[in-house]
C-alpha cells in the first residue's frame, strides 16, 4: 500500500489514535491516571459506610493546646490520660505520638542526690517512701513507662525514612522493636515484590518501649501532592519485616501476638480469620467511612475535656482508643477521598477500621489483562466499525460506550472492590470520535471545493460566511459575504457581522460592512445612524482611550462593550500598566476581574512584539497556579494591541490599609496572614514562578478573612522592559537588594518582600526609607534596619529573628524557601500566644 493511500483509509485515524494511547497507558502519563484516579476516588466516596463504633478518638485540638499549654506537653500528661482510659476498661489504646529519646530532665539530677543521701544516711521504710513519692514526682520519663507498663494495651509509633541504598543500610534495631518483627513471612515471588525500605528510625526512649505492648510505625503516605489511596502495612529494615501502627493495633484487637501474624510478600497478611488483600508494595487501598450527612466516621473527644473529667472516661469502655494530634500548628493532614484534610490520626483509624472488617480495594491479578482488553475493543472500534456508521448512530454508539466504560469501572469498585483502568479506553473513544468526524468534515469540505463548479457558490459563501462569524473570524466572514447576493436574508445576516464589529470596537471595519449594505439598500434599518456613532466611537478610541477610562475605551454605540468574548460591566479602576474592569463571562456566566494593558501605548513599535510574547507566556506560567491563596487566571487575550487577562474576582481589600499605624492588626493576624502568602509563595517557586512584586498592595484580604496572592506574571513584564514614557513602575521599597541591582532572582528575593510587607504590617513603618529614591535603593543594599521590637517591645524575639533572617543582604542568609519561613512563623505564633499569657 501506499503512503497516500493509508492517509486516505478511512481506519488510518483510529489506528493512529489506538497506537497513541496504547503507548501512553504504558507510560502510565499523568492526564490518564489522573482521570483513572477521579472515578476511584468518586466511588470510594460514595461507597462511604459508617464506621465501628468501637474505635473512638481522643484528639489533641487547638483549643486543649491553647488550655493545658504549648506543645510539646510533659509526659506526665500523656501518661495521666492514659492511666484514665485505662482505668475505665478501654480494649485497647494507641497513642500517634512519637516519643523519641528520653528527654534530658534536669529534675533527675535532683532525684539521684536525695537517694544517695537517703540510702547513705538510713534504709528504714519512711526513707525508702520519701523516695518512692520522689520518683513519682520527679522521674517523669519512668513515671510514664510504668504507667503504659501498668495499663498493658497501649500501642505506641516509632516513624521511619525510606532507605535510598542497599538493603545494608539498614540501621541496628533495639531489643524492643525486633520484638515486634512477625516471624511468619513467605517471601513467596519475592523478586517481584517492592517493599519500603528504612533508612533511618526514631522510636520511643527504652523504658518506654519497652513497656509497650506493640509499637508500629506511623501510616505512611508519600510526600507528594495529592490524595492518599494507598498505604503499607509493612516495610523491610534489613531482614526484619516492621508492622505499621494500623496493623499492630488490629492485631492486638484480635488479640494475636506478632508470632500469629501470616505475611506472604505481595500478595496477602493473615491475622487470624482475616485475610488483608495486598500490591507488590504491601500496599492495602483502605475503604473510607462517613456517618450520616457526611459527617466525620469516628466518635472523637477533645484531650481536654477528657483530661478534665468534663468527658466521663467511662465512655471508653471495651473501646478502641486513639491518641493523636489534630491542632493546625501541629497535626498533619492528608487528602484521601472523603476529606481533602483529614488529620494523620484519622487516617489512622480509617486503616485501622478498614483491615478489621476486610474493607480493601485491589487491583486484581487479572486487571492489566481487562485493561488491555478493553483497549484493544476500542481500537477494533475506531478502526473497524466507526467507518462504517453514519454520523447519527456513530454519535450515539460512540458516547453510549464511553458512558458504559466509566459506570463499568465505577460498578467494579463499588460491588467487587476491583479497580480496573477503564477509563483510558473511554478516552480512546472520545478522541478517536473527534478525530473522525474532524477528518470526514475536513475531506467533505474538500470535496465541496473540488466540485464548486457544481454548487450554488451563493449558499457555499453564505455558509462558510456563517461559519467563520461563529468561531469570531469576522474578516474572514465579511470576505464570504462580498461574494453572495444581497437578498432580504443576506443584509440581515451581514448586518449582524456589523454588530460583531462594533462590540469588538473595530469601528473602521463596522463602516465598511454598512457601507457594502448601503450599496443593495441605503436605508436599511439604522445604518446610517450607526455609521455615524461608529465614526464617532474610532476617533475616541484613537485621540482619547487612554485617558477617558471605561466610556471612551470600550464604547460601541448602544451595544453591550465587549472585550474578547467578555462582556464588561464597569470599570473597578486603575494600575500603573492599565486599567482593571469587573465582566462577565457570558457562556457560563460567571464575573470575572480583568485586568488590560495597551501594549502599543506602552512599549515602542520595535519590541513590541517581544512584549506580547512576553505578556503571554508570563500569562501562561501563571494560568497554572493552582492554590487557595493565589488568585486564579481564566483566560488571557489581545484585541488591537490590548491586552488583558481575564482573572478570579475577588471581593474584599488589600493590605494596605492594614500598614497605618491607626489601623494596624493584631500580631498574630500578621503572622498567620503571612503565614498563608509564604505557603503560596513555597507552592508558586515550586512551579518556577517567582512573582517580583510582592507588597501590601498585591495581598487581598477576603470578606471571608481568606487570603488572595495576586498579579503573578505581570511584575516580570513591567521589570524587564522599559515603557515608553520611562516611567518607573510600583516602589522599590519592597524590592530586594539582588533585584534592584538587576542580578539574577529567585524566590528568595519574595520571601524578602514578604517580610518588608510582615515588619510594616507589625510596626506601621517599613524596615528602609530615604528622603529620595537613591537613599531608599542604598539603605536596602546596604544599611541595616532597625529592630521590630524597636517598635513593638511587647513582640517575642523570636519575630525579631525572623525578621533578621528574612531581611539579610545577602540571600545565602535568608531562609531557602516558603516551606522552613512557614516553620519559623508557626514558632513565632507559639512564642507569641506563651508570652500574651504569661503577661
Amino acid at each position: 500500500m501506499k503512503n497516500s493511500d493509508f492517509w486516505k483509509s478511512d481506519w488510518s485515524v483510529g489506528l493512529i489514535v489506538a497506537v497513541l494511547f496504547f503507548a501512553a497507558y504504558a507510560l502510565q502519563i499523568s492526564p490518564l491516571q489522573n482521570l483513572e484516579n477521579k472515578l476511584y476516588d468518586a466511588a470510594v466516596a460514595a461507597n462511604a459506610e459508617p464506621a465501628d463504633d468501637q474505635i473512638v478518638l481522643v484528639t489533641i485540638d487547638d483549643e486543649s493546646i491553647h488550655r493545658i499549654g504549648p506543645w510539646p506537653w510533659s509526659h506526665k500528661v500523656i501518661s495521666d490520660l492514659i492511666q484514665k482510659v485505662s482505668t475505665a476498661g478501654a480494649r485497647l489504646i494507641g497513642v500517634d505520638i512519637l516519643f523519641e529519646g528520653s528527654r534530658a530532665d534536669p529534675n533527675l539530677e535532683a532525684l539521684r542526690a536525695l537517694s544517695q543521701l537517703l540510702n547513705k544516711d538510713t534504709q528504714d521504710e519512711e526513707s525508702q517512701k520519701i523516695l518512692a513519692e520522689a520518683r513519682k514526682t520527679l522521674d517523669v520519663d519512668q513515671v510514664f513507662a510504668e504507667a503504659v507498663a501498668m495499663a498493658g494495651n497501649v500501642v505506641l509509633p516509632f516513624q521511619f525514612e525510606v532507605a535510598g541504598g542497599r538493603s545494608g543500610d539498614s540501621p541496628a534495631l533495639p531489643e524492643f522493636i525486633k520484638r515486634i518483627a512477625p516471624y511468619n513471612v513467605d517471601h513467596g515471588e519475592k523478586e517481584k515484590t517492592s517493599i519500603l525500605r528504612a533508612g533511618w528510625l526514631s522510636f520511643p526512649f527504652p523504658a518506654l518501649g519497652s513497656a509497650a505492648a506493640g509499637l508500629g510505625y506511623h501510616t505512611y503516605t508519600d510526600d507528594k501532592p495529592g490524595v492518599v489511596r494507598a498505604t503499607p502495612l509493612i516495610i523491610q529494615s534489613g531482614d526484619n519485616y516492621l508492622p505499621s501502627l494500623a496493623l499492630a493495633l488490629a492485631a492486638m484487637r484480635q488479640n494475636l501476638s506478632m508470632d500469629d501474624i501470616r505475611i506472604t510478600l505481595g500478595k496477602d497478611i493473615e491475622l487470624g480469620s482475616l485475610d488483608i488483600q495486598i500490591d507488590e508494595h504491601m500496599n492495602i487501598y483502605p475503604a473510607y467511612y462517613l456517618a450520616e450527612g457526611h459527617a466525620p466516621a469516628f466518635i472523637s473527644y477533645p484531650f481536654l475535656d477528657v483530661f478534665t473529667g468534663r468527658i466521663s472516661a467511662d465512655k471508653f469502655k471495651g473501646k478502641t482508643v486513639l491518641i493523636g494530634t489534630t491542632a493546625a500548628a501541629i497535626g498533619e493532614t492528608v487528602a484521601t477521598p472523603v476529606n481533602s484534610e483529614m488529620s494523620r490520626l484519622e487516617l489512622t483509624a480509617h486503616v485501622l477500621n478498614a483491615v478489621l472488617k476486610e474493607d480493601v480495594y485491589s487491583r486484581p491479578s487479572w486487571a492489566a489483562v481487562a485493561e488491555f482488553v478493553l483497549l484493544l475493543l476500542a481500537a477494533l472500534y475506531l478502526a473497524m466499525v466507526l467507518p462504517r456508521l453514519a454520523a447519527a448512530p456513530a454519535l450515539v454508539i460512540s458516547l453510549a460506550s464511553i458512558g458504559a466504560l466509566a459506570v463499568l469501572g465505577f460498578v467494579l469498585i463499588s460491588s467487587s472492590a476491583a479497580w480496573v483502568h477503564t477509563m483510558t479506553p473511554a478516552c480512546m473513544l472520545l478522541v478517536g470520535h473527534i478525530a473522525f468526524s474532524a477528518r470526514a468534515w475536513a475531506a467533505t469540505n474538500l470535496a465541496g471545493r473540488n466540485r464548486a463548479g457544481e454548487v450554488d457558490p451563493h449558499h457555499t459563501n453564505k455558509m462558510l460566511g456563517l461559519s467563520f462569524q461563529s468561531q469570531g473570524m469576522l474578516d474572514m466572514a465579511f470576505d464570504k459575504y462580498r461574494r453572495c447576493n444581497l437578498d432580504e436574508e443576506m443584509l440581515g445576516i451581514i448586518y449582524s457581522l456589523a454588530i460583531d464589529f462594533e462590540n469588538k470596537r473595530q469601528f473602521n471595519k463596522a463602516i465598511s460592512v454598512y457601507e457594502h449594505i448601503a450599496t443593495a439598500d441605503a436605508n436599511y434599518k439604522d445604518i446610517q445612524a450607526r455609521v455615524e456613532r461608529a465614526k464617532v466611537a474610532g476617533d475616541t478610541m484613537i485621540f482619547g482611550a487612554k485617558t477617558q477610562g471605561v466610556s471612551a475605551l470600550l464604547v460601541s454605540g448602544d451595544n453591550k462593550p465587549m472585550l474578547g468574548r467578555y462582556e464588561i460591566i464597569k470599570e473597578l479602576g486603575k494600575g500603573a500598566m492599565g486599567t482593571v474592569y469587573l465582566g462577565r463571562d457570558p457562556k457560563i456566566n460567571r464575573e470575572v476581574a480583568i485586568k488590560t494593558m495597551a501594549l502599543s501605548q506602552e512599549f515602542d513599535a520595535g519590541e513590541l512584539e517581544d512584549v506580547k510574547d512576553r505578556f503571554f507566556r508570563e500569562a501562561e506560567t501563571a494560568g497554572r497556579l493552582r492554590h487557595p491563596n493565589i488568585v486564579t487566571i481564566y483566560d488571557a487575550g489581545e484585541e488591537h494591541d490590548l491586552a488583558y487577562i481575564a482573572m478570579e474576582f475577588l471581593t474584599g481589600s488589600d493590605l494596605t490599609p492594614f500598614t497605618k499605624p491607626a489601623k494596624l492588626m493584631a500580631p498574630s493576624a500578621v503572622l498567620k496572614i503571612c503565614g498563608k502568602v509564604a505557603e503560596a509563595l513555597n507552592y508558586a517557586h515550586g512551579m518556577k514562578v517567582v512573582h517580583r512584586d510582592i507588597k501590601p498592595g498585591n495581598i487581598m484580604l477576603l470578606k471571608d478573612r481568606s487570603i488572595k496572592v495576586t498579579d503573578f506574571g505581570i511584575a516580570r513584564l513591567t521589570a524587564t522592559t522599559r515603557t515608553k514614557t520611562g516611567v518607573v513602575l510600583g516602589t522599590p521599597s519592597y524590592m530586594s537588594p539582588e533585584q534592584l541591582s538587576g542580578k539574577h532572582i529567585d524566590g528568595r528575593s519574595d520571601l524578602f518582600s514578604l517580610a518588608v510587607t510582615m515588619y510594616e504590617m507589625l510596626a506601621g513603618t517599613r524596615p528602609f526609607s530615604g528622603d529620595s529614591m537613591a537613599t531608599l535603593m542604598f539603605q536596602i543594599a546596604n544599611e541595616p534596619h532597625a529592630d521590630i521590637r524597636d517598635h513593638r517591645p511587647e513582640l517575642p524575639e523570636s519575630i525579631s529573628k525572623l525578621m533578621d533572617l528574612s531581611l539579610a543582604k545577602d540571600m545565602d542568609e535568608r531562609y531557602p524557601s516558603g516551606a522552613e519561613m512557614v516553620q519559623a512563623i508557626i514558632g513565632c505564633l507559639r512564642d507569641l500566644t506563651a508570652k500574651e499569657k504569661t503577661a
